[in-house]
């Protein structure tokens, strides 16, 4: 992707932190916009948005998706987001 050229990996790891962090009050648009990426036609997801991905399912677990659904409490593995 055009997007990352010249981008440090320390760069794309403080981005996809900040992501983590915006998903605490923003989920589903941070959920959204990484879909989109995961949906390009042809191409391989960039590593950055699979570990972004990985960083918000350990910290999320289910819990917002529980919530979107309206079973909070019947959800296996769901767990209160890190403390700020």
């Amino acid at each position: 992707m055009v997007l990352f050229q010249g981008v440090t990996d320390d760069m794309k790891t403080a981005a996809s932190d900040v992501l983590v962090a915006l998903a605490r009050s923003h989920f589903h648009f941070v959920m959204s916009e990484l879909q989109r990426h995961l949906k390009a036609m042809g191409k391989v997801p960039e590593e950055f948005v699979l570990l972004t991905l990985g960083k918000l399912s350990r910290s999320y677990g289910t819990a917002p998706l529980a919530s979107r659904f309206g079973s909070g409490s019947a959800v296996v593995g769901s767990r209160d987001p890190p403390p700020s």
